[in-house]
């Protein structure tokens, strides 16, 4: 299992031929974040639909059941809690708070860049 976080989202909705992007087809596998303001003057709102439904279409809920408070930024705890829930062996993160913790609990943390190139795909700007 594989947690792709907030920061990884949103820079797939916004390059879809990036790396982000193409570390989470890879994958195969929130939308408060994607409607703020500043994301939503930079992507029309069909693409923000079609990626909405992408993901919805490949997304498992999850409830964590175990309370996280180890990442320097608190509101990334929810990220660590997810991947505990879900046994992930990787989270892919474009958070510098994430990243400092690879590897944590026994599970890789990633950039899009580094999960990429891990499974052979070619990084893009």
């Amino acid at each position: 299992m594989i947690v792709f976080d907030t920061s990884s989202l949103v820079g797939a909705l916004l390059s879809v031929d990036g790396t982000p992007a193409n570390a989470l087809a890879h994958a195969q596998f929130s939308e408060r974040v994607i409607g703020k303001r500043s994301i939503r003057q930079r992507i029309s709102s069909a693409t923000s639909a079609a990626f909405i439904g992408r993901l919805g279409a490949l997304a498992v809920a999850v409830q964590p059941t175990v309370v996280v408070r180890e990442c320097r930024d608190p509101t990334d705890n929810m990220v660590l809690e997810l991947a505990l829930a879900v046994g992930a062996a990787v989270i892919v993160s474009s958070d510098k708070d994430l990243q400092v913790m690879n590897p944590w609990r026994g599970i890789r943390i990633l950039s899009p860049g580094e999960y990429a190139k891990a499974v052979g795909i070619t990084p893009t700007p």
